[in-house]
C-alpha cells in the first residue's frame, strides 16, 4: 500500500521500527466485518499519526481490535500496517470488549479509539495532543463526529434529536471515540468494561469524572462515521439479537456500590423514559385484567396510539413516531435483561491472538443465565424510580427561586440626561453632514471632510424579522433612532432587509409597500440622529425571489449561484437597485447616493467554501455539481491540457481529463493534495471575479462609497480573497445557538476556557492598511458567561484599533419589555435588547470602545500574507493559536503592503513554523513590543496587553480592564481583594461583571460622578432545561426576566475629599433607591446588592460627590 508502513510503526525521525514511547500514540480501531470501510480507517489513522509525528508528538501505531470478523477485515488491516488483535472463539462479543482488547495490546501513552467504519481526520491527533498538553487534568478529548449515512429511521431520529455530548466544549462523555491519556485510564482500572454491550463510552467517562478528570470535545473534525446502511427496524432487530440494548442495564449493574452510581443515575435521562414505558406496561396489564370485552381492546389500542401520536408530532413524521415507540419498548426490555446478566471482572485479560506474536492464553468465564423477565422489570422499576428521585423534576430543580429575582422595570427607553445618556458621544448634525465615510491613507474609517480624524463606529444590529416586529411605524422609528443615539450607537446595520421586504410576497421583486415605506422612514430617522447606515446588498439566500416560505433558511441558493451563474448575478443587481436605487421620499436621495450610507456588505457571508457547506445537505456531497464545469474551465485556463495537469498533480485517475471537462471535485473537505489546493485556488478566482463585478455594478447604480464582502469563514483561502477588499469584515460567535427548538444545546463554557478563540478568529482576519469591521459577534444567551462579551469584545477591539464592532441581534435595544411579537415575549438567543446582561455589556462597550477608554496598542506584529503561496493545508488551514494569541497582547494583522509605524514584521510564512508562543513573547519583550514586566505566561493561562490595560487569567476565568477612566472585571469567583486601579472588590458572593466608569470627563480616581455596572446572569420565568448544567433547553419560558441575585463590596479610593451619595438606577437610567455608603478619608465603601432595591433588580448604580 503506497505510503503506508507495514511494520506496525510510524517513525519519521528515528531508526526503522523504533518508537519514542514517552509520547507514542496508539490508534485502536474496533471492528467486526468492516471490509468495506477498514482500508479508509487504517489509512486515515496513519495519516493522522504522520501529522502528529511531524508536529513533535512522538511515533505511533495502529491496532485493530477484531471481534472475529468473517470477511476480509483482518487481511486488509494487516496489509495496511496495523497490528491485529483477534478475539478468541470462546469470548462473547460486545461493544465493551473491543476497546479493552485493543487497549491491552496498546503500547502508547495516549490511546485514540475509533470504529472500523470511521475515517479519522488528519489533524485531530495533533489538535488533541495539544489540548491534553495544555489541560493536564483532561483525561480525554474528542471532536466533531459527522454521520455520513443518515438514511434509516434510527439515524434520522438521532439527527433530529441531537446530542449535547457531540457539541464542542466540556462534555460528560465522548460518544464516538476520542483520544485518551493512558495515565488517567490506569487510575480507573480499565479502559472499557468487557461486559457491556453498549454505553461503554459513558461508563469510561463516569469513572474518569468520579476520579476528578475532565473530558472535552474540540470544535474541530474528529471522524466521518459511515454507519449502518440498513433499515431502522432491521438495525433495531440486530441490536436486540446482539444485546446492544442491554447495555444500559449492564451499566447500572456495574455501577452498584461504586462512587459514580449517583452520577450514572442522574446523567442518563433514558432511565426516566424507560420508567414511563414500564408504567405503560403496568397500565396495559391492569387493563387486560380489569376491563371486559371490546372495551379492553379499545383501551389498549388508545394506550398505544397516544404515545405514537405524540412522538409523531414531535418528530413531524408518523413513521418516526411509530419507530420511536417501538424502540422505546425494545430499550426498556433490554435494560431489564442487561441488569440481571452476570459479570466477569472487567480488568481480566481477554483471550485473544495477536497477528504478529501468536496466541495469548486466557480463559473467559461463561455468563450465567438471566433471571425471569418479570423479576427484571421489578428491579429496573426500582432503579428508574431512584434515578428520577436523584435527577429531580427537570423544571423546578433548575430554578432556585430564592436566587432568581424577577425584574420589575418595564420601560427600557433611556431617560434623556440620565447617567446612561451617551448621546454626547456623537457630534451634532445629521449623518453625512461632513461627507461620506472614507478609508483614509492610514487605512482607518474617517469622514471625507475630516480625513485625519478617525471614527470608531459602535454598530446597532437591526436584524429584525416578522417574529420581532419588522420595521417600526413612524412615531416608533423616531423614538427608536433617538434611543440608539442615546445608547451611544453611531451606525446601524440594516440586516435581512431583503427578507423583510419580500416576506410573504408571491412575485419576484414585489416589495411589501408598507414595510418599504417604513424602511425608508427609518433610514431618514437614523440619519437625522447622526447614525450612519451599513446595508447588505443581499442577506437572504432567496434574495428577491417570490413564493419562498422561509426567507431566513436555506431554501434557495443564490449566495453560491452569484459566483457561477450570470442569471443569479443579474438578480443580485436588480435586487440592489430595487431596494436601494430608488429615491427615498423622506431624504430626497437614493439610498446608494446618500452620504449617510457608510458601508455596503455586497453579500452577507458569501465565501464559496461556506456556501457549499450550507448546500451540502441538499447536494448530498461536499461540493455541488454546479461547481464542476466552472472548475474544469478554470483548470483548462490554468493548465491548458491534461498532460500539464497530470504533471502538476503527479497523478490523475483514468477517465478524468480537461478536454472532456470531467475532472472531479474533491469528495471530502478533509482531502488534502493538489486537487484540493487547486479547488481552493479556483475559489479565490471566483471570489475575486465576483467582487470585481459587484463593485463595478454598484458603482453604475450610483454608489461611490466603501464596500466589503466575505465576512465569514476562517481558512487561509478566504484570507487570500480578502486581499482585494477595500474594507475587511468578519463575523464570529461564541457558543453559537443553531435553533430555538426544544433540545437545542450549548456548552455553557467560558470564552476564556478557549483563550477567547472566537475573538482570535476576528484578530486573525484584520489586514493592515485597510479598515476592519466586525459585522457580527456575540457570546450568546443563555450561556452563563456571556457577561464576558461586554468586556472582552470591546476592550480588544479598542486595543487592536478596529474601526467598527457590531454585536449581532434582532435590534440592540427595545423601548419596553411589553411587546406582542413572538420573539419579544421572552429573552432569546440573538435577542440582546431584552437581556439585561447583554445590555449592560453594550453600555460598557460604549465606554471602553466608542469613547476610547481602552487605548490602541502603540506596537503590533504583522504576518506577511500576500498570495495563495501563504496558505496552509492547501487552503483549508487556519492560523495557529500560537500566532493569533499574540493578538491578546498587541495589535495583530495580515500584511500585503508596508507596515504601520511601531509594527514588527514576522518572517514570511511564520505561521507554518514551529516557533512557540513563548518564543514570540520573549521576542516582543526583548524588542520593546510589550513591557519587560508584562505578566503574560501561556503555561499559567495569563495574557496581558501592551500598555497593561487588559489582562486575561484564563485558568481562573477572570478578565479585567484597568484604564484611567474605566475599570472592569468579569469573574467566575473573584480572587478578593481584587485590585482594579482605584477600585477594589473586597468581597463577592458569586460570578458577575463589575465595572466603574467616570462620567464627568475626569479620571476615575478624581471623578465626582461614577457609573457602576453590576451584571450577573439572567433567564426567563419558567425557563426549563433537560439537565442540571442548563445546557439543553426544553422551554424558553416567558416574561418577566429573572436576574441572578449577587452582592459585592467595593472600595473606591478617590482623590476627592468630599461627601458622597449613591443610588441604584432603573434600567432606563432614572434614579432609584438611595444606597448606604461608608466613607473614611478618601475611600468610599459600598455594599452592592443587585436585587435589594425598591424597584427590583438592576444592573446600574451611580455614585456622586456632594457639592
Amino acid at each position: 500500500m503506497d505510503g503506508i508502513p507495514t511494520d506496525g510503526h510510524l517513525n519519521l525521525h528515528g531508526a526503522p521500527g523504533t518508537v519514542r514511547a514517552e509520547n507514542m500514540i496508539t490508534v485502536i480501531i474496533k471492528a467486526l466485518n468492516e471490509e468495506a470501510h477498514i482500508r479508509r480507517a487504517v489509512e486515515s489513522a496513519w495519516e493522522a499519526l504522520r501529522v502528529a509525528e511531524t508536529a513533535g508528538w512522538g511515533a505511533g501505531e495502529v491496532v485493530l481490535a477484531d471481534s472475529r470478523s468473517t470477511d476480509r477485515t483482518v487481511e486488509i488491516a494487516l496489509a495496511g500496517g496495523a497490528r491485529v488483535a483477534r478475539l478468541a472463539d470462546d469470548v462473547p462479543r460486545g461493544c465493551g470488549v473491543g476497546p479493552q482488547l485493543g487497549y491491552q495490546y496498546a503500547r502508547g501513552q495516549f490511546v485514540c479509539l475509533i470504529d472500523g467504519d470511521m475515517v479519522l481526520d488528519r489533524d485531530f491527533l495533533n489538535a488533541g495532543m495539544r489540548y491534553l498538553e495544555e489541560h493536564p487534568r483532561a483525561a480525554g478529548v474528542g471532536g466533531g463526529v459527522r454521520d455520513v449515512n443518515v438514511v434509516n429511521l434510527e439515524f434520522k431520529r438521532r439527527a433530529i434529536r441531537g446530542a449535547a455530548d457531540l457539541r464542542a466544549g466540556p462534555v460528560d462523555r465522548l460518544n464516538g471515540g476520542g483520544l485518551y491519556r493512558r495515565e488517567a485510564i490506569a487510575g480507573v482500572g480499565h479502559f472499557s468494561d468487557r461486559n457491556l454491550h453498549g454505553y461503554e463510552e459513558f461508563d469510561l467517562a463516569v469513572r474518569l469524572r468520579a476520579a476528578g478528570w475532565s473530558l472535552h470535545r474540540l470544535d474541530a473534525p474528529f471522524v466521518d462515521h459511515h454507519g449502518h446502511v440498513i433499515g431502522g427496524y432491521a438495525l433495531l432487530r440486530r441490536r436486540i439479537r446482539s444485546r446492544y440494548l442491554d447495555g444500559i442495564g449492564e451499566l447500572l449493574r456495574a455501577a452498584l456500590g461504586q462512587l459514580h452510581l449517583g452520577t450514572t443515575l442522574r446523567d442518563l435521562p433514558e432511565i426516566r423514559l424507560w420508567l414511563g414505558v414500564y408504567c405503560g406496561w403496568l397500565i396495559a396489564a391492569g387493563i387486560a385484567v380489569a376491563v371486559p370485552g371490546w372495551a379492553k381492546f379499545a383501551s389498549l389500542a388508545g394506550l398505544m396510539a397516544l404515545p405514537i401520536a405524540v412522538l409523531g408530532l414531535r418528530y413531524r413524521s408518523a413513521a418516526l413516531g411509530l419507530y420511536a415507540f417501538v424502540a422505546w419498548n425494545a430499550h426498556a426490555f433490554g435494560m431489564a435483561r442487561g441488569f440481571l446478566r452476570s459479570r466477569i471482572p472487567p480488568g481480566e485479560w481477554i483471550a485473544s491472538t495477536m497477528a504478529e506474536s501468536g496466541s495469548v492464553a486466557a480463559t473467559a468465564r461463561s455468563p450465567s443465565p438471566s433471571l425471569r423477565p418479570a423479576q427484571a422489570v421489578v428491579v429496573c422499576l426500582a432503579i428508574a424510580a431512584a434515578a428520577s428521585a436523584l435527577a429531580g423534576r427537570p423544571a423546578d430543580a433548575r430554578q432556585a427561586e430564592t436566587r432568581w429575582v424577577p425584574v420589575k422595570d418595564r420601560n427600557l427607553a433611556i431617560a434623556e440626561g440620565s447617567p446612561l445618556d451617551f448621546s454626547a458621544l456623537s457630534p451634532p448634525g445629521p449623518a453625512g453632514g461632513s461627507g461620506r465615510v472614507i478609508a483614509n491613507p492610514a487605512g482607518q474609517l474617517a469622514l471625507a471632510d475630516r480625513p485625519d480624524a478617525r471614527i470608531r463606529f459602535l454598530c446597532a444590529s437591526l436584524a429584525w424579522s416578522p417574529a420581532s416586529g419588522s420595521y417600526p411605524d413612524k412615531p416608533t422609528a423616531d423614538r427608536y433612532a433617538r434611543q440608539l443615539r442615546i445608547h451611544g450607537y453611531n451606525i446601524a446595520r440594516l440586516h435581512f432587509a431583503d427578507a423583510i421586504l419580500m416576506n410573504g410576497r408571491a412575485n419576484d421583486f414585489d416589495l411589501d409597500p408598507e414595510q418599504f415605506d417604513r424602511f425608508h422612514y427609518l433610514l431618514a430617522a437614523l440619519k437625522r440622529n447622526g447614525i450612519y447606515w451599513m446595508i447588505d446588498g443581499m442577506t437572504s439566500k432567496a434574495g428577491g425571489l417570490g413564493g419562498v416560505d422561509d426567507r431566513w433558511g436555506n431554501e434557495k441558493d443564490l449566495k453560491l449561484a452569484v459566483h457561477v451563474d450570470k442569471t443569479a448575478r443579474l438578480h443580485w443587481r436588480r435586487l440592489v437597485e430595487a431596494i436601494y436605487g430608488g429615491v427615498n421620499p423622506y431624504t430626497g436621495l437614493t439610498t446608494l447616493a446618500d452620504p449617510a450610507l457608510a458601508l455596503v456588505v455586497l453579500v452577507n457571508e458569501n465565501t464559496v467554501e461556506f456556501t457549499t457547506i450550507l448546500a451540502e445537505p441538499s447536494a448530498g456531497k461536499p461540493y455541488p455539481d454546479k461547481l464542476r464545469q466552472p472548475f474544469n474551465a478554470w483548470l483548462e485556463k490554468t493548465y491548458g491540457n491534461t498532460a500539464a495537469l497530470r504533471a502538476e498533480w503527479k497523478s490523475l485517475p483514468p477517465g478524468e481529463s480537461i478536454e472532456t471537462r470531467n475532472v472531479s471535485l474533491p469528495s471530502s473537505r478533509t482531502e488534502r493534495g493538489p486537487r484540493m489546493r487547486d479547488l481552493q485556488r479556483f475559489f479565490v478566482s471566483l471570489e475575486a471575479d465576483t467582487l470585481a463585478w459587484m463593485k463595478a455594478e454598484i458603482a453604475k447604480l450610483g454608489y461611490g462609497g466603501l464596500v466589503t464582502a466575505y465576512n465569514n469563514w476562517f481558512t487561509t483561502e478566504t484570507d487570500v480573497s480578502r486581499i482585494g477588499l477595500p474594507v475587511v469584515s468578519m463575523n464570529a460567535y461564541f457558543d453559537e445557538v443553531p435553533s430555538l427548538d426544544p433540545g437545542t444545546t450549548i456548552t455553557q463554557q467560558s470564552s476564556l476556557d478557549t483563550r477567547a478563540d472566537y475573538l482570535r478568529e476576528l484578530i486573525a482576519r484584520r489586514r493592515y492598511g485597510r479598515p476592519f469591521v466586525v459585522t457580527e459577534y456575540d457570546h450568546l444567551f443563555w450561556n452563563q458567561f456571556r457577561r464576558e462579551a461586554g468586556l472582552v469584545g470591546p476592550a480588544y477591539a479598542a486595543l487592536q484599533g478596529w474601526d467598527a464592532i457590531c454585536r449581532h441581534g434582532s435590534g440592540p435595544i427595545d423601548l419596553s419589555f411589553d411587546q406582542p411579537w413572538p420573539h419579544k415575549r421572552a429573552m432569546l438567543p440573538y435577542g440582546i435588547s431584552l437581556d439585561p446582561v447583554a445590555r449592560a455589556g453594550e453600555t460598557l462597550a460604549a465606554l471602553l470602545y466608542r469613547r476610547g477608554d481602552v487605548a490602541q496598542a502603540r506596537t503590533g506584529v504583522a504576518l506577511p500574507f500576500q498570495s495563495f503561496a501563504d496558505v496552509t493545508e492547501d487552503g483549508q488551514g487556519r492560523l495557529p493559536d500560537a500566532m493569533t494569541e499574540l493578538g491578546l497582547l498587541t495589535r495583530f494583522g495580515l500584511l500585503s503592503g508596508p507596515a504601520p509605524d511601531g509594527v514588527a514584521i514576522l518572517p514570511r510564512r511564520a505561521h507554518t513554523a514551529a516557533d512557540s508562543f513563548a518564543d514570540r513573547v520573549d521576542a516582543l519583550r526583548r524588542d520593546g513590543g510589550i513591557e519587560s514586566n508584562n505578566a503574560t505566561s501561556a503555561s499559567s493561562g495569563v495574557f496581558e496587553s501592551a500598555g497593561r490595560e487588559i489582562r486575561l487569567d484564563t485558568q481562573n476565568r477572570l478578565a479585567r480592564v484597568v484604564t484611567p477612566r474605566t475599570v472592569a472585571a468579569s469573574y467566575a469567583a473573584a480572587p478578593v481583594p481584587l485590585q482594579l486601579g482605584p477600585l477594589t472588590i473586597e468581597a463577592a458572593s458569586g460570578p458577575a461583571l463589575l465595572a466603574a466608569s467616570a462620567l464627568d470627563g475626569r479620571d476615575l480616581a478624581r471623578s465626582r460622578r461614577v457609573l457602576l455596572i453590576f451584571a450577573t446572569d439572567a433567564m426567563n420565568t419558567r425557563m426549563r432545561f433537560r439537565d442540571t448544567e442548563r445546557r439543553v433547553v426544553e422551554d424558553f419560558g416567558r416574561m418577566p426576566v429573572l436576574l441572578a441575585r449577587q452582592t459585592a463590596r467595593i472600595r473606591l479610593a478617590s482623590e476627592t475629599t468630599t461627601r458622597w451619595q449613591g443610588r441604584s438606577l432603573h434600567l432606563d437610567g432614572s434614579p432609584g433607591s438611595a444606597l448606604h455608603l461608608t466613607t473614611g478619608g478618601h475611600d468610599v465603601v459600598l455594599d452592592l446588592d443587585n436585587a435589594a432595591t425598591s424597584h427590583g433588580p438592576t444592573t446600574f448604580f451611580l455614585l456622586e460627590a456632594l457639592r
